[in-house]
């Protein structure tokens, strides 16, 4: 054996290509099985590779051929370490440092032991002594905040991480450290660039790479972090957690299959994993299944009590229409998570929709007691209280935006001084912010693929007046249920399908079932099992009376579970069903269908103050206009063809003479009058939709010719729409 050889172990070692290393190293032994540093350093890789069993036969073989190397013991304590023998890790390291105080690998070893067992004093000391003694070395500031981390306190671990940084601004443990004490605290724009420089200095880290991943879903990236959790899957694919994290990605980034799939493996090798049934209700509730998540959402909370999936079954219960049970699952969730502000907001947005603004405005003031400034709480108490927030309030809010927020939320904290301006009669603040808000938002939507295309849109409803046809309808004539019981109210978001449903749900005889995407879900049943879902209209040549009823039955089924069969009417306000007619008038051609019209000038305007999360045609005026354009054209070609009138209520005039105008549309239902009708502000019903401060008061005229208070923001939607104003 050669000097040579082992200098060229040890390259290989130091730059990380372990398995070269090893095979000088046990080519040296093979030639001299008595070489304790080979035998030491082989140990190191075994640690290295998590083979700490193997590493402690082999450093105690070094041990007893050269007794006096003190690094050797180190060596041994870190595999000790690994297998949880802190006590015997500890031994060893006070063995040597009684020999050699000043040796910094053993004053650090013994640390981290010490901080294994809690022994948080004992363990400062030690870090403290390696920062103080050796002012080039970043591992004692590291190591501290690690320690102040762990214990809870995280504004004494940030000094500490940023001294190791300005020691070495290559410790990738610090940037790991500070990055993720940066994203616990709830700052993800700054912990991004820690965690990045974490997985780029030190690649081989799960640990890393799975806060990274978790810091870019943060800011809504989700297709990056789908990426960083595999390769921390790559480096601990037995680690249940990064599949569920993985999944998290894919459903945020829209692929419920992929996300699927991965919530079912990690139950492939993890039975009754708790997160891996919530990431299968959350799939579910993504394509708006409740019914289907809420067994799996108890499921979960059966398994693992103390877990968050309180909040995902407290809003599939809210979308079923089970007010008190939803509200009484997330006050269990505040309960079992105390500090979770987010449910305290959502609380709020619930007890807001059944018209206790007091109440959320309360629940949005904790949230802030518990976190300062969370710009959450301060944007949904500004979307609830508008006219009526503090100075103070408003103060903190725009201050929010000079805090490092993600930019979705950013756009949440633009709408909401928008909003709060508007109420307040300032158009011009209103106007610029809701031009900031609106393009942080498009972009967030472009960002994650989901953007809005108006081509593939516009092929769709040509599809559509194509398919549905005359000739489509003298087909299917005599098809379907023959029930009476489903109301559909359709037209444009915000064109007062909300204030319409509010008025006939005061009727005794008629439920409000709020927004349903049963419509759309029964025609996709039409394509279930051929793998071909995504185009169901492909299948209406073929279809039969049979096949059409068991979609009925099964979309009138659903509707019915809401209030157990008891209305002579059942309201699904669905605005986007105003292109689904057809399909409705073949499923239940005894349905009345009611449409709503507004000047599109004030819904443009409206939906543009809104921060709709899920319609991305709503944040580009241009893209409104064409997203209103396809509705009338569509809307034109119903009138034509369906083989049933539908009765068309206009906003204004509705505004103009509420009684007149209820009373046409209850006639229209086949009821009789009921004066509830025009005391539909209490009703205390819920109300799912940013209309919800408007049902809770009379009616009143301020919003017809709204859009005249931001005539010049509207500019691009009137030159799309060929309007002059």
């Amino acid at each position: 054996m050669t000097p040579d050889l082992f200098a060229d172990a040890l390259t290989h070692h130091r730059a990380g290509r372990l398995h070269e290393a090893a095979q000088i190293y046990q080519a040296i032994l093979a030639a001299n099985p008595n070489h304790a540093d080979s035998l030491n350093l082989l140990g190191v890789i075994a640690h290295q590779l998590g083979n700490n069993q193997q590493a402690i036969a082999l450093i105690q073989r070094a041990i007893q051929i050269n007794p006096a190397w003190n690094s050797y013991y180190v060596n041994l304590a870190s595999a000790l370490r690994a297998l949880g023998r802190h006590d015997e890790a500890i031994r060893y390291c006070r063995a040597v440092l009684s020999v050699d105080p000043e040796l910094r690998e053993a004053r650090l070893a013994l640390g981290l032991s010490l901080q294994a067992l809690k022994q948080w004093q004992e363990a400062e000391q030690e870090f403290q002594w390696l920062t103080d003694s050796h002012i080039g070395d970043s591992r004692g500031p590291q190591a501290l905040g690690n320690l102040y981390r762990e214990q809870g306190k995280p504004q004494e671990a940030i000094p500490h991480y940023l001294r190791a940084l300005d020691r070495n601004p290559r410790d990738a443990a610090a940037h790991l450290g500070l990055g993720t004490v940066l994203l616990e605290g709830r700052n993800p724009v700054a912990a991004e660039l820690h965690l990045r420089r974490a997985v780029e200095l030190s690649p081989k880290t799960a640990a890393a790479w799975m806060n990274y991943g978790t810091c870019l879903m943060k800011l809504g990236r989700e297709r990056e972090a789908v990426t960083a959790f595999q390769q921390a899957m790559e480096r601990e694919p037995d680690d249940p957690r990064l599949g569920i994290n993985q999944g998290q990605a894919w459903l945020g980034s829209g692929d419920t299959r992929a996300a699927e799939n991965c919530f079912k493996t990690v139950l492939k090798f993890h039975p009754n994993y708790p997160a891996a049934i919530e990431g299968l209700a959350d799939v579910q509730r993504s394509l708006d299944h409740d019914e289907e998540a809420v067994p799996l959402y108890e499921q979960a909370l059966q398994l693992d009590p103390a877990g968050h999936a309180y909040k995902g079954l407290a809003n599939a219960l809210w979308e079923q229409g089970d007010v008190d049970r939803a509200v009484a699952v997330l006050r269990d969730g505040i309960a079992q998570h105390p500090n979770d502000v987010e449910n305290h907001v959502r609380l709020g947005v619930f007890l807001a929709s059944g018209g206790d603004l007091d109440g959320a405005a309360s629940l949005c003031r904790e949230a802030l007691q518990k976190r300062p400034g969370d710009a959450l709480a301060l944007v949904t108490l500004a979307q609830t209280l508008r006219a009526k927030l503090s100075e103070d309030d408003r103060h903190l809010l725009e201050n929010a935006l000079l805090q490092p927020i993600p930019d979705f939320l950013r756009a949440g904290v633009h709408f909401g001084i928008a909003q709060v301006a508007d109420a307040t009669g300032d158009f011009a603040k209103a106007a610029e912010h809701l031009r900031l808000a609106n393009a942080l938002s498009k972009s967030h939507h472009v960002a994650r693929n989901q953007g809005y295309d108006p081509k593939l849109y516009s092929q769709y409803i040509d599809q559509l007046m194509t398919t549905f046809g005359s000739a489509f309808f003298a087909k299917v004539k005599g098809f379907g249920l023959e029930s009476e019981r489903p109301v559909f109210i359709v037209g444009m978001p915000r064109s007062g399908t909300t204030l319409v449903e509010q008025i006939l749900a005061s009727h005794p005889k008629v439920f409000g079932a709020g927004e349903r995407r049963y419509a759309y879900q029964s025609l996709m049943r039409l394509g279930e099992g051929s793998g071909q879902q995504e185009d169901p209209l492909r299948y209406l040549d073929g279809l039969t009376n049979e096949s059409v009823k068991q979609c009925a039955s099964w979309h009138l089924e659903r509707l019915e579970r809401l209030d157990g069969g008891k209305a002579a009417r059942i309201v699904d306000k669905m605005p986007d069903n105003f292109a689904l007619l057809g399909w409705l008038a073949t499923t239940f051609p005894k349905a009345r269908v009611i449409h709503c019209r507004r000047d599109v000038r004030d819904i443009a305007l409206s939906c543009w103050m809104t921060n709709f999360v899920n319609i991305a045609w709503a944040s580009d005026l241009e893209h409104i206009a064409h997203r209103i354009q396809s509705y009338q054209r569509v809307m034109s070609h119903w009138q034509s063809v369906l083989p049933a009138p539908m009765y068309e209520v206009e906003y204004e005039r509705l505004v103009a003479n509420q009684e007149r105008e209820s009373r046409r549309m209850v006639e229209w239902l086949g009821l009789r009058w009921d004066k509830a009708c025009l005391d539909f502000h209490k009703n205390q019903r819920l109300v799912k939709t940013a209309s919800v401060t408007q049902v809770r008061q009379p009616i009143y005229a301020r919003s017809v010719g709204r859009w005249k208070n931001y005539e010049q923001a509207l500019k691009p939607f009137f030159r799309a729409m060929g309007m002059s104003k």
